[in-house]
């Protein structure tokens, strides 16, 4: 007739065993033992249980009341934590010194009229801001949030030409080498009337290819990088970075910085890219460290996307209308969660799903 904690298990241990353990150390703990890590008025403002009375009734509770206290409690700290980090990373980081990309409102000028088509006004917001950003000794730190699509790397890439125009060097880094090559074709032709020097570095490179670009790194010459984590091994040096784009690299943090610092002498700019949609709330407690953007509407003549779940009963129907689009000469990609298959997880691989089809 009580509520009975599931306890995340493993071979050999279950819930009810470790509930009897609780039962025995619970009661050897006093308020003195724990370390509430909240400041007493922030408790108090927000009606919040302390931490021991949180953990002994997360473990124990006396009743469904008592064990929602004691989750608030528990998650409030851990947000309340992740948040104040990211104060105190955005703190740090308002202290050091970066080098001024002055805008050029003449290049941004060229840039937009050179487009085939029209900004949005997202976009034009998003650029503004960001150029007002590196127009600045302290270094930006901007998230550029917008669905697929929404022309995120278009205002990336009037950043960069600033900073490229100017003399500088700046680092597009982006999760895989496939990803890398795709940005390679893209913003050349894009950049090209304004004679940005646009290089690929990845880690499949010749070796000799990578030594040249290695070479022109080295010497400071202004360019536009792309690469994945290969940008910031040690043979990369780049000594006129002035701004680091981030594309989709969520696991891009203060220490990568801290590397592209070391090679520059000086804490670059960093504008991160991400898809995926966060609400406000959420994004202002994750990226606490972060000033944001938010790309909301799609350029004109982009189609609208449509996501369908197929059954399984209606699997045929869809590779014939697969086979439909490909006879008018159009493109379908399926995409699988694994390459090579793996008997653990039962999930669909590239390999085997091609020989299949």
């Amino acid at each position: 007739g009580r509520i009975l904690p599931i306890y995340p298990e493993t071979e050999g241990l279950t819930s009810r065993q470790l509930r009897g353990f609780m039962s025995y150390i619970l009661p050897l703990i006093s308020a003195q033992d724990v370390e509430d890590l909240l400041p007493d008025s922030v408790s108090r403002a927000n009606n919040l249980m302390s931490y021991y009375e949180a953990l002994q009734a997360i473990h124990e509770p006396k009743s469904s009341l008592e064990l929602e206290r004691a989750q608030d409690r528990l998650a409030f700290e851990e947000l309340f934590m992740l948040q104040a980090a990211s104060l105190l990373i955005k703190q740090d980081i308002q202290t050091e010194v970066a080098p001024q990309i002055i805008f050029d409102q003449e290049l941004a000028k060229s840039f937009v009229s050179m487009l085939p088509f029209s900004l949005t006004d997202g976009q034009r917001a998003a650029a503004w801001q960001i150029l007002q950003d590196i127009d600045n000794t302290r270094p930006m730190n901007r998230l550029l949030e917008g669905d697929v699509g929404s022309g995120k790397t278009v205002v990336a890439a009037m950043a960069a030409a600033q900073a490229v125009q100017q003399g500088y060097q700046v680092a597009l880094m982006v999760p895989t080498e496939i990803l890398a090559r795709q940005h390679v074709h893209g913003l050349s032709k894009l950049l090209a009337p304004l004679k940005v020097h646009v290089e690929l570095l990845v880690a499949s490179q010749p070796l000799a290819e990578r030594k040249i670009i290695h070479a022109g790194l080295a010497s400071g010459e202004p360019m536009l990088v792309i690469g994945t984590q290969a940008l910031l091994t040690d043979k990369a040096e780049l000594p006129k970075l002035g701004l680091v784009i981030v594309d989709e690299q969520h696991r891009f943090g203060v220490n990568q910085r801290q590397i592209l610092k070391q090679k520059a002498g000086s804490l670059p700019h960093l504008l991160s890219m991400t898809a995926t949609p966060i609400p406000r709330s959420l994004m202002l407690t994750i990226y606490g460290d972060l000033d944001i953007s938010i790309l909301k509407e799609l350029p004109a003549g982009r189609k609208k996307i449509i996501t369908k779940v197929v059954k399984a009963a209606d699997r045929q129907a869809m590779y014939e209308h697969v086979d439909a689009q490909i006879q008018e000469g159009r493109q379908v990609f399926i995409v699988c969660p694994l390459i090579d298959p793996n008997d653990l997880t039962g999930a669909k691989s590239v390999v085997a799903e091609a020989e299949r089809l």
